[in-house]
């Protein structure tokens, strides 16, 4: 009979130990693919603002702040401040993404610009320097 119960209690810990090891092992799983679309859509972002400023000249995109970019307004000159909530809304991503551009002037000729993706408790930011590189 004691036999029985150490087996049983053996056979127990085992299960539990695995049990548990799957979960985390869900988990991570869940997380690396929210950070692969975050660094996505981050880089979204910034291919956003240089395409911009290759478009209508680095002097328009030369706008000092921090913008929502949940959706890419048609210019840089649309660039609103709030995101009033809003969310990406790309039906895959299950709305839980929110994005931001900032916009920093370093000089004359050189803008930083920080692309930010948020969800969740999990922030990822990728950052470029964008260069006036047409003269006039």
């Amino acid at each position: 009979m004691i036999e029985v119960v150490v087996v049983a209690s053996i056979l127990s810990i085992a299960l539990v130990a695995l049990v548990s090891l799957t979960t985390t092992s869900l988990a991570r799983n869940r997380l690396a693919k929210e950070r692969i679309v975050a660094t996505r859509l981050a880089q979204e972002g910034l291919e956003w603002a240089i395409s911009e400023r290759n478009r209508w000249g680095f002097d328009e995109l030369d706008k000092p702040g921090v913008y929502c970019l949940n959706t890419f307004p048609s210019a840089a000159a649309n660039l609103t401040s709030s995101c009033g909530g809003s969310w990406i809304d790309e039906a895959h991503l299950g709305k839980m993404y929110t994005r931001s551009l900032e916009i920093i002037h370093n000089n004359s000729d050189q803008l930083l610009v920080k692309s930010t993706v948020s969800w969740r408790d999990v922030t990822i930011t990728l950052q470029s320097q964008l260069s006036r590189w047409e003269k006039e």
